[in-house]
């Protein structure tokens, strides 16, 4: 027997895929800053060379997302994604965004045992580089949320919605305009 859920946790969940399906995608391949405050080593011109290509890497994933191209697009973020962790390193923000992005095309595709593993670790690294009260970690939370709730694993999704909720309101405030979106 499947157990019933309150309605309020119900609407608050849709309130939150819905704001996740919106930011998904208006958010998807966008590159992180460096914001760990940690000063990067100088990069080479070949590293330099290789970053530019992951980057329009990710802007020809990102374009094929928009097409529903899934899987034209996956090999080119598993790309993106190896040059990043080459030249950046496994613990970097920007290699974060790509382990995200590629979770994101395995989500839509629905295969959500390839992407659960991929957002996971975005979210590690970003708890551990920017600090588990960081506004990318919240993303991470509410994407890897959605995967829980889009399987129908409520229990799951739950308290990381709310996790992720909490750090919104304690960065923005409990009125700001996008805290109320969430």
């Amino acid at each position: 027997m499947s157990k019933q859920i309150p309605k309020f946790q119900v609407k608050n969940a849709r309130k939150l895929l819905s704001w996740t399906l919106t930011i998904a995608v208006a958010a998807l391949f966008v590159n992180i800053p460096n914001s760990t405050g940690q000063s990067q080593p100088p990069q080479s011109a070949e590293q330099r060379a290789a970053l530019k290509e992951a980057t329009e890497l990710n802007q020809q994933v990102l374009q094929l997302y928009k097409e529903g191209k899934y899987s034209t697009a996956i090999p080119l973020a598993e790309r993106s994604l190896l040059i990043r962790e080459k030249v950046l390193g496994i613990e970097h923000p920007d290699v974060a965004q790509s382990l995200n992005n590629l979770a994101e095309l395995y989500e839509a595709q629905g295969s959500y045992q390839k992407a659960e593993p991929l957002f996971q670790r975005s979210l590690q690294i970003r708890e551990k580089v920017l600090g588990k009260e960081h506004l990318d970690v919240a993303r991470s939370l509410n994407n890897l949320a959605a995967l829980y709730y889009a399987q129908g694993n409520y229990q799951k999704a739950e308290p990381l919605y709310q996790r992720s909720l909490l750090i919104w309101e304690k960065i923005l405030g409990k009125e700001h305009p996008d805290v109320a979106r969430r």
